[in-house]
């Protein structure tokens, strides 16, 4: 008896419940069946980890949304009133409790689709400078000079300033260095340009030139400016300017020291190297094995993460 009246008032929802039972099977398949096909996608045609991250998390929250409200139709009682509610209840809850996320998800669609850098560019980011290896959602990953990749959240690039080297058919490479007013400029300007010159790697065409660009208490500041078409080499080339200025000076007997601190010395005491010696091992950068070691670090990224997906794919089965 007790049953009957259980079936009874079970009976007129029976339709509603049969639907949302339909919805919850329909929405289990489809997010299994879209990201077995789009790990295949990535998988096979060696799409950008980026844009699959960003079409899987587009997709799967578009079914979760739709099934919801469709679920919320069928439960007795819900008027679209309250489905409105609902849904700007679940946007506030989102928006306080993964402002950093969404936040750097935003950016990362900004970054994508303004594109202001791509993988495979030079960029310096808050003092970080490195080749891109791959744009995410949430993460940009840059391999440093030193061969370390570093994650940067999107929200943090798109808020500070980018610095994109790889757009540019040349560029220059300064180095500054200041020298008392005791020195003749002239001089000062020609032994900084015969140490520039010097430098494998720094163009002829356009020359390079000398500003001055401080006159301080003590000291003048002067800056040596040089072209150069290899942007993936700019540290190692300001290291051969350097160490030829320390050479072109100290050939020619002019100290290169604080006249703050010379003023308190005698002559005598003067800080010069005793032997100028051109035998030391040349630092060179191929620039095409640089683009190989960065291709090879963003492949050993990609099949890292594809191993990774693979395996979560064999666990889900």
């Amino acid at each position: 008896m007790e049953s009957n009246h259980i079936w009874d008032a079970v009976s007129p929802f029976a339709p509603n419940i049969l639907w949302i039972i339909l919805i919850l099977a329909f929405t289990r398949i489809a997010i299994g069946s879209i990201s077995r096909i789009l790990r295949i996608i990535y998988s096979h045609f060696n799409i950008p980890r980026g844009y699959y991250l960003k079409v899987r998390v587009i997709v799967r929250l578009s079914i979760f949304f739709l099934s919801f409200f469709l679920i919320l139709l069928f439960i007795p009682g819900v008027d679209e009133k309250i489905i409105a509610l609902v849904g700007i209840g679940i946007g506030v809850i989102i928006s306080l409790s993964s402002t950093s996320t969404i936040g750097n998800s935003v950016a990362g669609l900004i970054l994508h689709y303004n594109r202001p850098i791509r993988e495979g560019d030079r960029v310096e980011i808050d003092g970080i400078i490195g080749d891109v290896v791959s744009m995410e959602l949430s993460f940009i990953h840059i391999k440093t000079i030193k061969d370390v990749i570093v994650s940067i959240p999107c929200l943090h690039v798109l808020n500070n300033k980018i610095i994109n080297y790889s757009p540019l058919e040349r560029m220059i490479v300064p180095v500054s260095l200041t020298l008392g007013y005791d020195l003749d400029p002239g001089l000062v300007e020609k032994l900084l340009l015969n140490a520039i010159s010097k430098v494998d790697g720094i163009e002829s065409d356009p020359s390079p030139f000398v500003l001055i660009k401080a006159l301080n208490d003590y000291t003048v500041e002067y800056e040596v400016n040089g072209y150069t078409v290899h942007m993936n080499q700019t540290i190692v080339l300001k290291s051969k300017i350097m160490r030829n200025i320390i050479m072109e000076f100290s050939r020619e007997k002019v100290q290169i020291m604080s006249p703050a601190y010379i003023g308190i010395m005698e002559d005598s005491c003067k800080v010069m190297p005793k032997k100028v010696s051109r035998e030391i091992s040349e630092i060179n950068v191929d620039v095409e094995k640089t683009g190989e070691k960065l291709l090879e670090a963003k492949k050993k990224l990609e099949a890292k993460r594809r191993n990774q997906l693979n395996m979560k794919g064999s666990d889900e089965r």
